[in-house]
């Protein structure tokens, strides 16, 4: 009887250290798998969602990006972003409100979107890694690049 209380407050500490790993388990399992690992450099290649595709070239320090779909193609350089791991695609265009951000987080899957909505490309090894003129073009600037196109394919 006299241990009845020290029972009772090691049962509830014990019930409030397994309900806070629980909790904590499940926040890891939901929200872990989402923030991306320490980056590896961009890698050249293609990559691709669906009938979109993302080609990375560099040339020395210089690194472009195109992103090309059935309508439309962009070419644009890549600069390091003041968020650690990422780059940035340098967009100049006024309806482009949100930053376009990269990721390497494997060698064969590249994350690309904004800061809030990251989308995870595959490689694409089938597809020829050569340069076209945009992307020659790009890699010889020496300024931030931007050029669109209609129709890429």
């Amino acid at each position: 009887p006299a241990l009845y209380p020290i029972f009772s407050i090691m049962h509830h500490l014990n019930r409030l250290l397994f309900t806070t790993f629980i909790c904590a388990s499940f926040f890891f399992a939901i929200f872990l798998p989402i923030a991306p690992a320490i980056a590896l450099p961009l890698q050249d290649g293609n990559y691709r969602i669906g009938s979109k595709y993302i080609q990375i070239s560099s040339k020395g320090d210089r690194v472009c990006y195109q992103g090309k779909s059935a309508t439309r193609g962009t070419t644009a350089s890549v600069a390091p972003h003041s968020i650690p791991d990422f780059s940035v695609v340098n967009f100049k265009t006024a309806d482009r409100k949100d930053t376009l951000l990269l990721h390497q987080s494997s060698i064969g899957h590249l994350l690309y979107g904004t800061v809030h909505h990251l989308s995870d490309w595959e490689a694409d090894f089938g597809m020829s890694q050569s340069p076209d003129d945009e992307m020659k073009r790009c890699l010889n600037a020496q300024t931030p690049f931007f050029a669109e196109m209609k129709s890429s394919r």
